[in-house]
């Protein structure tokens, strides 16, 4: 089978089941060291950063200064593929022609596409088991989720229920103008035994048990847009800069940015070694099966279990030595 896939989470599923070699086309920021496939976007437009255009952010779920790419059809056409992994409608901001492409691929050329758009934990494990079906490999598709509830499991072995206080983290997926996490990401905090109080998640209707500590029934909403001020009155313990769609070095930059603001750096000064940069395109915003990587590496590094952190995981601490000293902060006299 021939498949293109036009959403790095799910290239991850498929490479998770030992079908990377079938890949024959996929975007840019899929991991293509597992690949030899063929990239089917143009160079990234930027859009330009330091927009506070609030409402298009919201709107197009596509913060300022992320890219937005063009499907190339010809070479989409040109690689032949039997089915068409993609995302659903709702979630095409960083691809201009996408919807057009697809149409003209099923219509024309009878072509299968296949659309993901997982908001839970659960979602994400259904689409592993969804890929297998489509793709002919239901086996293994149940043994990869059987691997990856198990270290979900072991990982929430290591947080305890009866801590008198939570720890508080503030997952942030874009700095101007500041967005908090939504969704996957916030059970993936909560499960890690913290709490995300500026969106946290929510009991089903008709949950009953299953809103419980495994959190299967406890759903979160989308992405928010927040205040300095609302992010502030929570008073996180913990902050984590995962701009969507950023590399690590680019993050680490806009999380030091932050550190230049009063607020940041009164917070950052008291809470040394608890402001991390993480690399926005390969954690918390990608729902694969990484997304275990993230809770182990929440866990590992909120609980100091050390032994739980994935080997590479792209994220660093901001330094305390990037940190103004008292009262010569930005603003103040």
């Amino acid at each position: 089978m021939r498949i293109v896939s036009l959403l790095p989470s799910v290239t991850d599923i498929v490479c998770s089941l030992g079908a990377g070699e079938s890949i024959v086309g996929c975007t840019p920021d899929c991991d293509k060291s597992q690949l030899h496939a063929e990239v089917l976007f143009s160079e990234p437009t930027r859009r330009r950063a330091g927009s506070h255009d609030a409402k298009r952010v919201v709107d197009s779920s596509l913060p300022s200064g992320q890219d937005l790419y063009t499907l190339d059809t010809e070479r989409l056409t040109s690689v032949n593929p039997d089915v068409v992994l993609a995302p659903a409608s709702a979630g095409n901001a960083r691809v201009s022609n996408l919807e057009e492409a697809l149409t003209q691929l099923a219509d024309v050329h009878g072509v299968t596409i296949e659309r993901f758009d997982p908001l839970t934990v659960e979602d994400v494990l259904d689409d592993v088991l969804r890929v297998g079906q489509i793709i002919g490999l239901e086996s293994q598709a149940e043994a990869v989720v059987g691997r990856l509830r198990s270290r979900l499991f072991r990982a929430q072995e290591y947080v305890t229920p009866f801590d008198a206080r939570a720890p508080v983290v503030g997952l942030l997926t874009w700095v101007d103008p500041l967005m908090v996490a939504g969704h996957w990401q916030v059970q993936i905090v909560e499960r890690a035994g913290a709490v995300h109080p500026w969106n946290p998640t929510r009991p089903a209707a008709r949950a009953g048990a299953a809103a419980g500590p495994q959190q299967a029934q406890r759903h979160a909403g989308t992405p928010l847009l927040v205040s300095s001020d609302q992010f502030w009155c929570h008073e996180p313990d913990w902050v984590l800069v995962a701009p969507c769609g950023v590399e690590l070095s680019r993050a680490q930059s806009l999380a030091e940015g932050l550190v230049g603001q009063n607020q940041f750096a009164r917070w950052a000064r008291s809470h040394p070694g608890r402001l991390w940069a993480l690399d926005g395109r390969r954690t918390f915003n990608r729902p694969g099966p990484t997304i275990v990587d993230d809770l182990e590496w929440l866990v590992s590094v909120i609980h100091a279990r050390p032994e739980l952190r994935p080997p590479g995981y792209p994220g660093v601490p901001v330094l305390p030595t990037e940190i103004p000293p008292p009262g010569l902060e930005p603003g103040t006299r």
